[in-house]
């Protein structure tokens, strides 16, 4: 599970829970801190907020060991052991990066900053061209919409 971390509105670094291995693996382009407060506040308010559910749900069927993620037998672990990140800039981007190409034991393929700032300018049309980011009736859409909206329209009216 792929948790994205923000430290106040300032750094971004991805925290993946592990279940098979019980681990929180974590995956900064600053590399290894001491302090992780925002990850243990993170963590505290999934183990509440899964108690809930299986609540709610009155089920215990599951196929997690436990929630307990800020206790044992769960493992913080540094998964980038220095610092990857050269300039100030791209850490939400490594964070992105880090979802792709992390296999739950190691980044395949590794990457360097300036992989990162090819990725900065290819991330724009990635987003546009997104199976997830089509407009009924735009461009790129078979289909026409009530106003005429449709494959030979260029411009799509967005409601």
């Amino acid at each position: 599970v792929f948790l994205p971390i923000n430290i106040t509105n300032a750094h971004w670094y991805l925290a993946v829970i592990n279940t098979k291995l019980r681990k929180i693996q974590v995956l900064d382009s600053l590399g290894p801190q001491k302090k992780r407060d925002e990850l243990r506040t993170t963590l505290i308010g999934l183990e509440n907020y899964m108690e809930k559910i299986l609540e709610d749900n009155r089920s215990k069927q599951h196929s997690w060991p436990n929630f307990n993620f800020t206790s044992s037998p769960w493992e913080v672990r540094d998964e980038v052991k220095s610092q990857m990140q050269t300039d100030g800039s791209s850490c939400g981007l490594f964070m992105l990066k880090y979802m792709e190409c992390w296999t739950g034991m190691e980044l395949s393929p590794n990457f360097t900053q300036e992989d990162i700032d090819g990725f900065r300018k290819k991330l724009p049309v990635l987003l546009v061209d997104s199976k997830h980011n089509l407009t009924p009736g735009g461009p790129k859409s078979s289909k026409t919409d009530s106003k005429g909206n449709g494959p030979n329209n260029p411009i799509a009216s967005i409601d």
